[in-house]
């Protein structure tokens, strides 16, 4: 009797979870909150706000109201004006990105995180069209070799083409490498989960972000493949 003693892979016994998320305005405001106030020099920002406005208080009475008011301005700037200006520059990073006005879908694979956008499948349109309309114009030119009449205007029309194609070719390349990729598991930086988001950093200071409400049932299975994948101290949350 024949026994395969060989080990089945556990990703392919099973289907790779997928999610699609859609990053909103707000998403982006709460992970430049955490990747700020998780890090010194946003601890230190508040604690010397917080001691500005102690101090405030302290001296209130004992030395000129300007005085007085400095501290209470400067200590409020610190703790309040930094959210302010985050707040404003995450609604400005995702109305700003053409990636993140579309929905991103994330694919855990057995090699990494697959990541795919409706912009790819623009690039796949145009890359096909572009494909049809250079083997049109290579025909038209076989034809008219074959009947001896390439013409010097006909050269110019085929030279153009082809410029055109280079330019959507390049043009879309660059988009496809912003849309679409695979992190490799060994390119994960950590992740990190909390209250609001699943967050897969890609180094220190960037990070893929998903919502924990946008996961929905596949939060259990993406958890359980990133501890399968990623060592204890490259997790933080689960």
């Amino acid at each position: 009797m024949y026994c395969d003693l060989r080990e089945a892979n556990p990703m392919e016994e099973k289907k790779a979870p997928s999610v699609e998320v859609k990053i909103s305005a707000d998403d982006m405001f709460r992970f430049n909150l955490y990747h700020v106030y998780t890090h010194p020099n946003g601890w230190l920002t508040i604690l010397i706000g917080v001691i500005a406005i102690v101090v405030g208080f302290t001296t209130y009475g004992s030395v000129t109201s300007g005085y007085t008011l400095m501290y209470f301005v400067l200590g409020t700037l610190l703790i309040a004006y930094q959210p302010f200006m985050l707040h404003s520059a995450s609604k400005k990073q995702v109305e700003g990105s053409e990636v993140l006005s579309k929905p991103l879908t994330y694919t855990f694979l057995d090699e990494g995180i697959q990541i795919h956008t409706e912009l790819e499948e623009r690039y796949e349109d145009a890359q096909e069209e572009t494909e049809a309309e250079a083997k049109e114009a290579n025909e038209q030119l076989t034809a008219e070799e074959a009947n001896g009449q390439v013409t010097e205007e006909a050269n110019g029309q085929v030279t153009a083409e082809e410029a055109d194609t280079d330019a959507v070719e390049g043009k879309d390349t660059q988009a496809e490498s912003g849309t679409s990729a695979v992190l490799k598991w060994n390119q994960v930086y950590k992740a990190v989960k909390n209250r609001k988001q699943l967050l897969v950093y890609s180094g220190r200071a960037s990070a893929y972000i998903l919502p924990i409400d946008q996961l929905g049932d596949q939060e259990g299975a993406v958890e359980e493949v990133l501890r399968e994948k990623l060592a204890k101290f490259r997790r933080k949350g689960f």
